[in-house]
C-alpha cells in the first residue's frame, strides 16, 4: 500500500509537467469557486453550502483519480459532483421559498428553549430544515431521503431545461460506462495483449484520454458554478459579492 501511495504522488507531482496547460486550466476552474465572497443570510444556507462543499470536494478528487491513473474512480466523482451540484441548485430555490416561515419558526423555537421549554439539541427545527433530502432519526443520525434527487432533478428540468438536459446526458454516460462493473472498464488495468502476466493497479490510459478527461472535469466544473449563479440571482439565499467570480468567468 506505502509503494502504491508513493507511485500516486509521484503522479501528481508529475502532472504539471505532462499535462501542462490542460492540468492548470483544471486546476484554476476549481480555484474559482474558492474566489466566491458571500454573506449568509440566515442559518438555513447550511444545507446549500454542504451540497456546494461536496460538489468542489467531488471535482478535486476527479482531478487527483484522473492524474493518479484511476479513470473509473475519476468518473464517479465527476458523477458524485453533478449530482451534488444540482443538489446545491435546488436546495438554495426550496429554503428562499420557505425562508420566511423557517425564521419565524426558529425565533419560536429559540423562546421555547430560553424559556426551559425545550431542549437546544431537539431536531425538530432541523428537520423541517431538511425535511427535502432527509430527517434526523432518534439517534441523531441523518436518514437521506431516496426522492430527493428525482425531486431535484424535476425542478431543475421545469426551470432550467438546457442545463438539465446536459446534465442529464452527462451522468447517463457516466452511469452506462462507469458506474457499475462491466466488460470495459474491467479492462482499465490489464493489457489485454498480455493478459495477467501484465496487469496494473493504474489505469493504462492514453496521455490524450486523460488530457480529455481533465478538459471535461473543468467544463463541469464552470457549468455547476455559472448553473448556482444564475439560481442565486433568482433565489438569493446567499449574499454573493460577484466581483470575483464574474471577472473570472469571463
Amino acid at each position: 500500500m506505502i509503494k502504491l501511495s508513493e507511485e500516486e504522488h509521484k503522479l501528481v507531482q508529475l502532472a504539471y509537467k505532462e499535462y501542462g496547460k490542460t492540468f492548470i486550466h483544471a486546476e484554476n476552474s476549481l480555484a474559482i469557486y474558492k474566489y466566491f465572497s458571500y454573506n449568509v443570510t440566515s442559518g438555513i444556507a447550511f444545507l446549500p453550502f454542504s451540497y456546494l462543499v461536496a460538489t468542489y470536494n467531488s471535482f478535486v478528487l476527479s482531478v487527483l483519480s484522473t492524474v493518479r491513473k484511476h479513470d473509473t474512480q475519476a468518473c464517479m466523482m465527476i458523477r458524485h459532483a453533478i449530482e451534488s451540484g444540482i443538489l446545491v441548485c435546488y436546495s438554495t430555490y426550496d429554503l428562499f421559498i420557505r425562508k420566511d416561515a423557517l425564521l419565524r419558526k426558529a425565533e419560536l423555537f429559540q423562546q421555547t428553549v430560553d424559556e426551559n421549554k425545550a431542549s437546544i439539541n431537539d431536531k425538530s427545527l432541523l428537520n423541517e430544515v431538511i425535511k427535502d433530502h432527509g430527517y434526523f432519526n432518534e439517534k441523531n443520525v441523518i436518514v437521506p431521503d431516496e426522492t430527493a434527487k428525482s425531486k431535484a432533478y424535476n425542478w431543475l428540468n421545469r426551470n432550467y431545461p438546457e442545463e438539465s438536459k446536459t446534465l442529464k446526458w452527462q451522468k447517463n454516460h457516466i452511469n452506462e460506462y462507469f458506474s457499475h462493473a462491466n466488460v470495459l472498464n474491467a479492462q482499465t488495468g490489464l493489457d489485454i495483449d498480455e493478459l495477467f502476466h501484465k496487469s496494473s493497479f493504474f489505469s493504462r490510459d492514453s496521455k490524450k484520454i486523460i488530457l480529455s478527461r481533465l478538459w471535461w472535469i473543468a467544463n463541469n466544473a464552470l457549468f455547476i458554478l455559472n448553473m448556482f449563479c444564475r439560481v442565486i440571482k433568482n433565489y438569493p439565499l446567499f449574499k454573493i459579492s460577484l466581483n470575483d467570480f464574474e471577472n473570472k468567468r469571463k
